[in-house]
């Protein structure tokens, strides 16, 4: 006689139920009576688990044999969280019964949790996908088992055949993400360490993502293959025609070449400039861009190359996956950097050129950059700041060739994380993060530098370091309060510390509003710097101010001329060293006066700490 099923859900899938059957032909009392015990255990464990439980245990303890009380006892145990046990238990169902696909599935789930043995578990998975073909749930193992397993291409073709098969099964179409994720991401690796041929080859193996093709294109880039990354671009967008990120890439690969032939075409190389873009015109003939790229050109050969007025390089805008995976950031690098001369890093300010070298070497120096661009694509209505991934790239560089830190030394994160602000500099529990643990006690130096968006406490009780996956509305639960982050940079037994943040904690921003259901007039934002026992803070604005953009130069206003008073302007007295007066002083003067001339508003830097603290020597 076979019982009602009971269905347990839980937060990726659904697995089987509870099942008694009785063993082959009962004849033996105590498998008859442990029978009778599961029955009630399956009532009792609904309403008590630790009950039901014991129940369970007590039923398979009389028959030890039977194939569905080992498996009862061992989905109780998972439902119950005890996965070793549960884990045992299944495996002794699945020895005397390899036939039931939901067992060999929940099996394999369990030891994929445990990660006991993942290949045993990919065995089981495949065994359970061929016995529950019609099982989306089951595939939604067998994929995730591929991914833990490294075998990425299979993860990617059997998530798109399931996908097919279920189009609106939301756990299929979150694993589907996951496995082209994790297969642009190895690829993506592969092409910054250089392995650009076996990157190509592996992300033009599929066809069917528009994501894939995208970073197909995108490596075709980086590896010097404009003209294929362009036809890629072409085909691919055609044969995605929803695809805005493959249209945003077209339009970016093709901005680049242009800026190419305009910085070859200035640097003397007119003819070679003017007949690489006609024979691109011939190729998009609707191009306008490129066509009046063309014309702009040719008409300047009759007159001076200084004639032309070179437009500004396109902002990157297209996103990798809605869930903002693994691949994200290292398609934002890709995208950022560029393989043709003359592109955006040959179109450079005066602040990211020829930076000068320091006097010393500062190798037991620790720095923190962070540089928070991307919170849009998270979806909690906060603009992105358009510069920061810029700035902090450039600060990096600063912080290396001026300050003299080893590269090794420097904790570089660009779009960061609730998790990931708080495993760098440590919780209100605990302040020993990444940064404590990089400082040689009473020999380093540190160095912090954040650009991204600050918020105020709606309450009025504090000020807040946003991270990207953060809510305005929600700050006091998802951000990183600016007391915690004072209080355990207090913990830190570094020689000095400096830090210099380019955030505004008024609820606006250069980008747009950040809280979206209060009254600008009645947030209260707390001043964002603190004085610390052995270190200065420079803070880019007051406390109700904005932080303001300078377009012209690519980079944030405060950032641009903390940058610009770092390579010499700062140095007043013409000494050779910066100090923490003399910067004051050169922001005090700069900053305020440009943002007036930008945008009509106040931005005032605001410093505190020894001002006769050296920033920098130069040789």
């Amino acid at each position: 006689m076979k019982l009602k099923t009971l269905y347990l859900f839980c937060m990726v899938m659904i697995f089987p139920a509870l099942v008694f059957t009785p063993p082959a032909i009962a004849t033996d009392s105590k498998c008859a009576l442990a029978k009778k015990i599961g029955e009630k255990a399956a009532s009792k464990f609904k309403k008590d688990k630790t009950e039901g439980l014991k129940l369970f245990i007590k039923a398979h303890g009389l028959c030890p044999d039977d194939a569905s009380l080992n498996f009862n006892l061992g989905l109780a145990y998972y439902r119950y969280g005890n996965l070793s046990e549960a884990e045992g238990y299944l495996k002794k169902a699945v020895r005397k019964d390899s036939g039931n696909g939901d067992w060999l599935n929940l099996l394999a789930w369990v030891m994929l949790e445990t990660g006991s043995d993942r290949e045993k578990a990919l065995e089981y998975a495949e065994k359970a996908a061929k016995l529950r073909s019609n099982s989306p749930a089951v595939f939604d193992t067998l994929v995730r088992a591929h991914i833990e397993n490294g075998q990425l291409y299979k993860a990617a073709l059997t998530a798109n055949k399931a996908g097919k098969k279920w189009p609106k099964d939301s756990k299929i179409a979150r694993r589907y993400d996951a496995a082209i994720d994790n297969y642009i991401a190895l690829y993506l690796k592969k092409a910054k360490a250089g392995k650009q041929k076996e990157a190509l080859a592996g992300l033009k193996k599929i066809d069917f993502d528009p994501d894939v093709r995208n970073a197909y294109c995108w490596t075709l880039f980086a590896s010097g293959r404009t003209e294929s990354a362009l036809s890629e671009a072409k085909r691919a967008k055609d044969k995605f025609r929803g695809s805005k990120t493959l249209q945003d890439t077209f339009d970016q690969i093709m901005d680049r070449f242009i800026q190419a032939c305009y910085q070859e075409f200035k640097d003397g190389k007119r003819s070679d400039a003017v007949m690489a873009a006609d024979k691109m015109r011939n190729r998009y003939a609707s191009h306008q861009g490129l066509n009046d790229a063309y014309d702009k050109m040719f008409a300047a050969v009759l007159d001076e190359a200084d004639t032309i007025s070179v437009p500004k390089p396109m902002k990157i805008a297209s996103k990798s996956r809605k869930t903002g995976g693994r691949s994200a950031g290292l398609l934002a690098g890709m995208q950022e950097g560029g393989a043709i001369t003359g592109g955006e890093g040959d179109l450079q300010v005066d602040v990211d050129k020829n930076i000068p070298k320091g006097k010393h070497k500062n190798s037991h120096a620790i720095a923190v950059i962070i540089g928070n661009k991307s919170y849009s694509r998270f979806g909690h209505g906060i603009p992105d700041v358009d510069y920061a991934k810029r700035d902090a790239a450039y600060m990096k560089k600063y912080v290396i060739n001026l300050l003299g830190y080893d590269e090794e030394n420097v904790i570089y994160k660009l779009d960061a994380t609730q998790g990931r602000m708080s495993r760098i500099f440590g919780t209100k529990g605990s302040f020993k993060g990444e940064l404590y643990n990089y400082v040689k006690p009473g020999e380093s130096d540190v160095f912090i530098y954040y650009v991204g968006h600050g918020a105020p406490d709606p309450k009025g009780k504090g000020a807040f370091l946003m991270p990207v996956d953060a809510s305005a509305d929600y700050i006091s639960a998802n951000g990183y309060p600016l007391d915690i982050f004072y209080k355990n940079l207090e913990k830190i037994p570094a020689r000095s510390i400096t830090v210099v943040l380019d955030a505004c904690f008024s609820g606006n921003s250069a980008g747009g509003m950040l809280v979206k259901n209060i009254s600008p007039g009645m947030l209260k934002s707390a001043s964002p710097v603190r004085k610390l026992s052995n270190g200065v803070i420079f803070s880019s604005t007051g406390k109700d101010q904005v932080s303001h953009w300078y377009p012209e130069k690519q980079h944030s206003l405060f950032t641009y001329f903390f940058m610009k008073g770092l390579k010499g302007d700062a140095d007043e007295n013409g000494n050779k060293t910066i100090t923490v007066a003399e910067m004051k002083e050169y922001l005090s003067d700069k900053v305020p006066y440009r943002a007036r001339r930008l945008t009509g508003r106040e931005q005032t830097p605001v410093v505190v700490g020894d001002e006769s603290c050296e920033l920098v020597r130069f040789k």
